[in-house]
Protein backbone atom coordinates (compact mmCIF):
# COMPACT_ATOMS: atom_id res chain seq x y z
CA UNK A 1 0.00 0.00 0.00
CA UNK A 2 3.06 2.27 0.99
CA UNK A 3 4.55 1.41 -3.05
CA UNK A 4 1.34 2.64 -4.63
CA UNK A 5 0.77 6.25 -3.08
CA UNK A 6 4.29 7.31 -4.65
CA UNK A 7 2.56 5.82 -7.96
CA UNK A 8 -0.31 6.97 -7.79
CA UNK A 9 0.47 10.59 -7.01
CA UNK A 10 3.51 10.52 -9.82
CA UNK A 11 0.33 9.61 -12.52
CA UNK A 12 -1.44 12.36 -11.07
CA UNK A 13 1.40 14.90 -11.60
CA UNK A 14 2.01 13.15 -15.28
CA UNK A 15 -1.55 13.58 -16.28
CA UNK A 16 -1.84 17.48 -15.10
CA UNK A 17 0.97 18.64 -17.20
CA UNK A 18 0.09 16.62 -20.01
CA UNK A 19 -3.18 18.39 -20.18
CA UNK A 20 -1.77 21.86 -19.66
CA UNK A 21 0.00 21.04 -23.09
CA UNK A 22 3.78 20.64 -21.20
CA UNK A 23 6.26 17.87 -21.13
CA UNK A 24 7.50 17.03 -17.70
CA UNK A 25 10.58 16.14 -18.97
CA UNK A 26 11.75 19.04 -20.84
CA UNK A 27 11.24 22.27 -18.24
CA UNK A 28 12.82 24.55 -21.16
CA UNK A 29 10.03 23.76 -23.89
CA UNK A 30 8.41 26.62 -25.22
CA UNK A 31 11.03 28.94 -23.72
CA UNK A 32 13.82 27.59 -26.65
CA UNK A 33 13.96 28.00 -30.54
CA UNK A 34 15.72 24.87 -32.06
CA UNK A 35 16.08 27.08 -35.39
CA UNK A 36 17.50 30.33 -33.69
CA UNK A 37 18.73 29.99 -30.26
CA UNK A 38 19.06 34.09 -29.55
CA UNK A 39 15.55 34.28 -31.21
CA UNK A 40 16.22 36.30 -34.22
CA UNK A 41 19.21 36.06 -37.51
CA UNK A 42 22.03 38.41 -37.23
CA UNK A 43 22.67 38.56 -40.34
CA UNK A 44 18.85 38.30 -41.90
CA UNK A 45 17.98 36.29 -44.27
CA UNK A 46 17.78 39.56 -46.76
CA UNK A 47 21.21 40.25 -46.44
CA UNK A 48 23.21 37.93 -48.85
CA UNK A 49 21.87 36.21 -51.76
CA UNK A 50 25.39 35.19 -52.74
CA UNK A 51 25.96 31.27 -53.38
CA UNK A 52 27.76 28.21 -52.03
CA UNK A 53 30.79 26.83 -53.85
CA UNK A 54 29.49 24.48 -56.57
CA UNK A 55 25.69 26.12 -57.07
CA UNK A 56 24.15 28.32 -59.48
CA UNK A 57 23.51 31.88 -59.26
CA UNK A 58 20.64 32.46 -57.58
CA UNK A 59 20.50 36.49 -56.84
CA UNK A 60 17.45 38.61 -57.75
CA UNK A 61 18.15 41.44 -60.61
CA UNK A 62 20.52 43.70 -59.64
CA UNK A 63 20.74 47.40 -60.37
CA UNK A 64 23.96 48.47 -61.56
CA UNK A 65 25.61 51.71 -60.17
CA UNK A 66 27.26 54.09 -63.06
CA UNK A 67 27.59 56.97 -60.54
CA UNK A 68 31.27 58.47 -60.95
CA UNK A 69 32.84 62.02 -59.95
CA UNK A 70 32.00 64.47 -63.14
CA UNK A 71 35.73 64.20 -64.02
CA UNK A 72 35.75 60.42 -64.45
CA UNK A 73 34.70 58.81 -67.97
CA UNK A 74 30.98 57.88 -67.49
CA UNK A 75 30.58 53.65 -67.76
CA UNK A 76 27.65 51.60 -69.11
CA UNK A 77 25.76 49.41 -66.65
CA UNK A 78 27.35 46.11 -67.28
CA UNK A 79 24.99 42.93 -67.65
CA UNK A 80 24.64 40.70 -64.88
CA UNK A 81 26.26 36.99 -65.25
CA UNK A 82 22.72 35.71 -64.38
CA UNK A 83 21.56 37.43 -67.70
CA UNK A 84 24.19 36.49 -69.87
CA UNK A 85 24.25 32.47 -68.17
CA UNK A 86 27.61 33.10 -67.03
CA UNK A 87 27.88 29.46 -64.72
CA UNK A 88 29.83 30.30 -61.87
CA UNK A 89 34.02 29.11 -62.43
CA UNK A 90 35.92 27.03 -59.94
CA UNK A 91 38.46 29.38 -57.77
CA UNK A 92 41.42 28.64 -59.68
CA UNK A 93 43.90 26.07 -57.74
CA UNK A 94 46.45 28.59 -58.59
CA UNK A 95 45.21 31.49 -56.05
CA UNK A 96 45.63 28.91 -53.15
CA UNK A 97 47.59 30.71 -50.66
CA UNK A 98 49.12 32.61 -53.73
CA UNK A 99 49.95 36.61 -52.98
CA UNK A 100 51.15 39.41 -54.99
CA UNK A 101 55.17 39.63 -55.16
CA UNK A 102 56.77 41.71 -52.45
CA UNK A 103 55.90 45.64 -53.50
CA UNK A 104 53.23 44.80 -55.76
CA UNK A 105 49.69 44.58 -53.85
CA UNK A 106 50.11 48.52 -53.25
CA UNK A 107 50.56 49.32 -56.70
CA UNK A 108 47.81 50.13 -59.08
CA UNK A 109 48.71 50.00 -62.39
CA UNK A 110 52.41 47.60 -63.26
CA UNK A 111 53.97 47.79 -66.75
CA UNK A 112 55.24 44.20 -67.27
CA UNK A 113 58.98 42.97 -68.91
CA UNK A 114 59.56 42.32 -71.98
CA UNK A 115 60.14 38.42 -71.34
CA UNK A 116 56.12 38.41 -70.10
CA UNK A 117 55.04 40.72 -72.47
CA UNK A 118 56.24 38.66 -75.49
CA UNK A 119 54.23 35.35 -73.92
CA UNK A 120 51.08 37.14 -73.57
CA UNK A 121 51.33 38.08 -76.82
CA UNK A 122 51.63 34.81 -78.36
CA UNK A 123 48.82 33.44 -75.84
CA UNK A 124 46.92 35.95 -77.07
CA UNK A 125 47.53 34.77 -81.09
CA UNK A 126 47.54 31.21 -80.38
CA UNK A 127 43.88 31.59 -79.14
CA UNK A 128 42.23 33.93 -81.94
CA UNK A 129 38.93 33.33 -82.43
CA UNK A 130 38.27 31.62 -78.51
CA UNK A 131 36.66 34.38 -77.32
CA UNK A 132 33.87 33.50 -80.05
CA UNK A 133 33.37 30.71 -78.18
CA UNK A 134 32.31 31.83 -75.28
CA UNK A 135 32.77 30.41 -71.60
CA UNK A 136 35.13 31.61 -69.52
CA UNK A 137 36.76 33.15 -72.56
CA UNK A 138 34.15 35.33 -73.57
CA UNK A 139 34.59 38.52 -74.57
CA UNK A 140 31.88 40.90 -73.25
CA UNK A 141 31.68 44.49 -74.53
CA UNK A 142 29.81 47.34 -73.72
CA UNK A 143 26.57 47.64 -75.92
CA UNK A 144 28.21 49.46 -79.54
CA UNK A 145 31.40 49.61 -78.50
CA UNK A 146 34.53 48.49 -80.22
CA UNK A 147 37.53 49.38 -78.28
CA UNK A 148 41.08 49.25 -78.39
CA UNK A 149 42.22 47.96 -75.10
CA UNK A 150 41.53 44.20 -73.53
CA UNK A 151 41.23 42.80 -69.91
CA UNK A 152 41.99 39.43 -69.33
CA UNK A 153 42.43 37.28 -65.70
CA UNK A 154 44.53 34.97 -64.53
CA UNK A 155 46.03 34.15 -67.93
CA UNK A 156 45.49 35.14 -71.69
CA UNK A 157 42.80 34.85 -73.00
CA UNK A 158 40.63 34.09 -69.82
CA UNK A 159 37.41 36.75 -68.92
CA UNK A 160 35.08 34.55 -66.83
CA UNK A 161 37.48 33.51 -63.11
CA UNK A 162 36.99 32.20 -59.75
CA UNK A 163 38.74 33.02 -56.74
CA UNK A 164 38.59 31.96 -52.99
CA UNK A 165 37.23 34.88 -50.73
CA UNK A 166 40.36 37.05 -50.29
CA UNK A 167 42.49 35.35 -52.57
CA UNK A 168 43.92 37.01 -55.20
CA UNK A 169 43.44 37.13 -59.15
CA UNK A 170 46.20 38.60 -61.54
CA UNK A 171 44.73 41.20 -63.87
CA UNK A 172 46.25 41.50 -67.26
CA UNK A 173 45.42 44.64 -69.02
CA UNK A 174 46.08 45.36 -73.07
CA UNK A 175 46.02 48.77 -73.59
CA UNK A 176 45.84 49.99 -77.21
CA UNK A 177 46.21 53.70 -76.61
CA UNK A 178 48.64 56.28 -74.77
CA UNK A 179 46.68 57.86 -72.05
CA UNK A 180 45.37 58.03 -68.58
CA UNK A 181 43.45 54.84 -66.87
CA UNK A 182 40.53 54.76 -64.71
CA UNK A 183 39.43 51.24 -62.93
CA UNK A 184 36.15 50.48 -62.59
CA UNK A 185 34.64 47.49 -60.11
CA UNK A 186 30.88 46.45 -59.66
CA UNK A 187 30.31 44.57 -56.25
CA UNK A 188 27.56 41.93 -56.04
CA UNK A 189 25.42 44.31 -54.67
CA UNK A 190 25.44 46.94 -57.24
CA UNK A 191 27.83 49.47 -55.61
CA UNK A 192 30.73 51.11 -58.13
CA UNK A 193 34.21 51.52 -57.18
CA UNK A 194 36.06 53.79 -59.35
CA UNK A 195 39.53 54.49 -58.82
CA UNK A 196 42.29 56.44 -61.35
CA UNK A 197 45.51 54.29 -61.72
CA UNK A 198 47.67 56.22 -63.73
CA UNK A 199 48.89 56.87 -67.23
CA UNK A 200 49.70 54.10 -69.55
CA UNK A 201 51.53 53.76 -72.83
CA UNK A 202 50.13 50.78 -75.76
CA UNK A 203 51.24 47.54 -74.41
CA UNK A 204 50.89 44.81 -71.32
CA UNK A 205 50.28 45.99 -67.94
CA UNK A 206 49.67 44.26 -64.32
CA UNK A 207 47.41 45.35 -61.44
CA UNK A 208 45.81 42.85 -58.30
CA UNK A 209 42.60 41.93 -57.58
CA UNK A 210 41.54 40.86 -54.25
CA UNK A 211 37.96 38.76 -53.67
CA UNK A 212 36.94 40.94 -50.45
CA UNK A 213 33.02 40.23 -50.71
CA UNK A 214 31.51 36.67 -52.05
CA UNK A 215 29.50 36.67 -55.23
CA UNK A 216 30.35 38.11 -58.49
CA UNK A 217 32.71 41.14 -59.27
CA UNK A 218 32.38 43.09 -62.18
CA UNK A 219 35.49 44.60 -63.87
CA UNK A 220 36.26 47.06 -66.37
CA UNK A 221 38.80 49.51 -67.52
CA UNK A 222 38.40 52.86 -69.51
CA UNK A 223 41.99 54.50 -71.78
CA UNK A 224 41.06 56.56 -74.11
CA UNK A 225 37.90 53.90 -74.59
CA UNK A 226 36.51 51.13 -73.02
CA UNK A 227 37.92 47.44 -72.25
CA UNK A 228 35.81 44.60 -71.98
CA UNK A 229 34.19 43.36 -68.87
CA UNK A 230 35.86 40.99 -66.62
CA UNK A 231 33.51 38.48 -64.46
CA UNK A 232 35.06 37.45 -61.43
CA UNK A 233 33.06 35.12 -59.16
CA UNK A 234 34.19 35.29 -54.79
CA UNK A 235 33.48 32.18 -53.57
CA UNK A 236 32.80 32.54 -49.83
CA UNK A 237 30.82 31.03 -46.78
CA UNK A 238 28.32 33.16 -44.55
CA UNK A 239 27.30 36.62 -45.19
CA UNK A 240 28.05 39.33 -47.40
CA UNK A 241 28.59 42.66 -44.51
CA UNK A 242 25.35 44.42 -45.47
CA UNK A 243 23.67 45.51 -48.26
CA UNK A 244 26.94 47.06 -50.00
CA UNK A 245 30.67 46.56 -49.14
CA UNK A 246 32.95 49.36 -47.62
CA UNK A 247 35.52 49.44 -49.70
CA UNK A 248 39.40 49.87 -48.66
CA UNK A 249 40.22 52.53 -49.37
CA UNK A 250 37.31 54.05 -50.29
CA UNK A 251 36.82 55.60 -53.78
CA UNK A 252 38.84 58.64 -54.33
CA UNK A 253 40.32 61.10 -53.72
CA UNK A 254 41.64 60.19 -57.34
CA UNK A 255 45.79 61.57 -57.75
CA UNK A 256 45.97 64.31 -60.22
CA UNK A 257 46.12 66.52 -61.72
CA UNK A 258 45.35 65.09 -65.66
CA UNK A 259 43.65 65.99 -68.56
CA UNK A 260 40.09 66.60 -68.56
CA UNK A 261 38.13 63.69 -69.78
CA UNK A 262 36.75 63.99 -73.25
CA UNK A 263 35.43 60.83 -74.93
CA UNK A 264 37.91 59.36 -77.14
CA UNK A 265 37.85 57.92 -80.62
CA UNK A 266 36.15 54.93 -79.76
CA UNK A 267 33.27 56.64 -77.18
Amino acid sequence: MNKIIPLLISFLMISTLSALGQSPFNPYEGDYDSTDPFGQDPYGQSSYSGNYMGTTETTGPVTFSTNVPSDVPPPTAPQSAASLGLEIPAASSSDQGQAPPQGEASQLLMDVDESTSRSLSVDMQMNVGATQAGGVYKMIMPPGTMGPNRFYAYRVPTTVAGCNLYGYVPLWLQVGTTGQVWGYEWYPSGYLNTRYLGYANPGWHKRWFQGDTPGWHILQYYCNGWSNYLYIYVHGWGPMPGPGPSPSPSPGPWPGPWPPYSPGPWG
